[in-house]
């Protein structure tokens, strides 16, 4: 069975930036509502929440929506910087850009068949300036 899983960053009042890894399981047994009440957030402090897409990249490191990583697909033997998003009616997809005015383009529906190696090297909301 799929593990379904959530990476909620925080941002508190100071600038600092953390996260915390929830399973589905944890979320229904309050051990978020825990989580928050302890480390003191709100609302307002979660930056996003994002899901798991159940892949690792090639380090064994949790590939979650939102994460910036470095791909080479098997035609190929250049590696592309993505960002991995919800594709609506395709599943997760890997958004590359390109150009001075950040256009892009969608790989979509093969997030991880047709890709060769993957590895997570941040994410879009602690490290925009990767893409």
């Amino acid at each position: 069975m799929d593990k379904i899983k959530f990476r909620y960053i925080v941002k508190r009042s100071n600038n600092h930036i953390f996260s915390r890894i929830f399973t589905l399981e944890e979320l229904e047994h309050g051990e978020y509502k825990i989580w928050k009440e302890i480390n003191l957030i709100n609302e307002n402090n979660i930056i996003i929440k994002d899901q798991y897409t159940n892949r690792n990249d090639r380090n064994r490191i949790d590939i979650y929506k939102g994460d910036i990583c470095n791909i080479r697909r098997y035609d190929s033997k250049k590696y592309e910087v993505c960002e991995v998003r919800w594709g609506n009616n395709y599943g997760w997809v890997f958004r590359g850009y390109y150009g001075k005015r950040k256009k892009h383009w969608d790989y979509y529906g093969i997030l991880f068949n047709e890709v060769n190696e993957i590895e997570v090297i941040g994410n879009i909301t602690q490290h925009p300036d990767l893409i």
